[in-house]
């Protein structure tokens, strides 16, 4: 586990160099990199973005979508409530759910 983070964290370091030479898609390279060696890192997300922002010059729907995952990781990594919120939105999840509930009332009933 150490191991992971030494690399995530040194995939961050190449990063950073290179956005601070204004090489934003190589940067981003790295810090996707980072990021899935260790998602659980927070400051890693407003890299991502950022550097994703000045490296693409017109957004697809996809670019608006990574930068909106990032964006939603952070904040539940900053409020895990948050994705407990998120997950109860979840139409597959909430019909799961609901399927759990009526599987459970049904059992009671039985008794």
């Amino acid at each position: 586990m150490k191991k992971k983070k030494n690399k995530a964290e040194t995939a961050e370091a190449k990063g950073d160099k290179a956005f601070s030479k204004k090489k934003f898609k190589k940067a981003l390279s790295h810090y996707r990199q980072a990021q899935k060696l260790n998602p659980d890192n927070l400051g890693i997300y407003d890299k991502l973005v950022e550097a994703h922002r000045k490296g693409t010059k017109e957004w697809t729907r996809e670019d608006f979508s990574l930068s909106l995952e990032w964006t939603m990781k952070k904040q539940e990594l900053e409020n895990p409530d948050l994705k407990k919120a998120r997950d109860r939105l979840d139409p597959d999840k909430a019909r799961a759910a609901l399927l759990e509930t009526l599987s459970t009332l049904k059992r009671l009933l039985k008794k």
